[in-house]
């Protein structure tokens, strides 16, 4: 997953705030294990407060929803962040800001934890640390958390990358280079250079989850990648993907890696 330009940045994200219920149902979750590794690795009480950037429908907020503690989330998609609303409306302890985290105006010293559930790759790296550094009390915890899906080995997968490869070579490519750009650890290292933080961490929690072929291709669909293909390439791509997936009995196994960055305020 590499960092958007400057025009990708603003633009390709605010596609999101266009599919908002198709993104909520879809889009998976993440492992409950790796809430209690954000808990267990922070100052967080009860009556603490955390900070979450670009919280979209909530996806990351039912992370730690029920953990007690007040939870202000940023998020400039107004469809997305009505989602939000409506799936916590019983929780009075989280908040809405309907602004980017470059917009936010800062709070330092605030929070005892900072984080970002498959959001945080569309703020300019260096910037973005440096701003949740100074949101965070000292000793907070910064937490970075994404879903990935490593390219696969099966048959499966290669057929339906040779769709890919056909229909819509480009992304073909990022699918095959997106595990590459994080093998490196490119991220915690960028958590280092700020020098605004000590004691990080990179952890890892595989888990799997099987999709029918309506799910899959709706779960693609809510990838800015694909909603910015053309309709007619978007059909023939999807149809194909299809006619892979019915030759595997009409559904397909996605191996996740949800992958936690940590970080204590230095």
């Amino acid at each position: 997953m590499t960092t958007p330009s400057p025009t990708d940045y603003y633009g390709q994200r605010a596609i999101f705030n266009e599919i908002s219920d198709l993104y909520d149902r879809y889009r998976p979750t993440y492992p409950a294990l790796l809430t209690e590794k954000v808990v267990a690795n922070s100052a967080l009480q009860p009556s603490g407060k955390m900070l979450e950037i670009g919280s979209g429908t909530g996806k990351g907020t039912e992370l730690f929803a029920e953990k007690g503690c007040a939870i202000h989330c940023l998020e400039p998609g107004r469809n997305l962040s009505n989602v939000a609303r409506e799936k916590f409306r019983d929780f009075p302890n989280i908040t809405y800001e309907e602004t980017t985290f470059e917009a936010w105006t800062l709070m330092p010293e605030t929070y005892e934890v900072v984080y970002a559930a498959q959001s945080f790759h569309w703020i300019p790296a260096e910037m973005g640390l440096r701003k949740a550094a100074d949101a965070l009390k000292q000793d907070g915890t910064l937490a970075l958390i994404w879903n990935l899906s490593p390219p696969g080995e099966d048959e499966q997968f290669q057929e339906i990358q040779s769709v890919y490869a056909r229909e819509a070579p480009e992304l073909a490519t990022e699918r095959n280079s997106s595990a590459k750009d994080w093998s490196a650890n490119n991220r915690a290292n960028q958590i280092r250079a700020t020098g605004r933080y000590t004691d990080v961490l990179t952890e890892q929690f595989p888990w799997t989850k099987r999709y029918g072929s309506t799910d899959y291709i709706a779960l693609l669909d809510t990838h800015s990648s694909h909603q910015l293909l053309s309709p007619e390439v978007k059909k023939r791509l999807h149809t194909g993907i299809i006619e892979v997936l019915e030759k595997y009995g009409g559904e397909i196994e996605i191996d996740y890696i949800a992958v936690l960055y940590l970080a204590r305020k230095a």
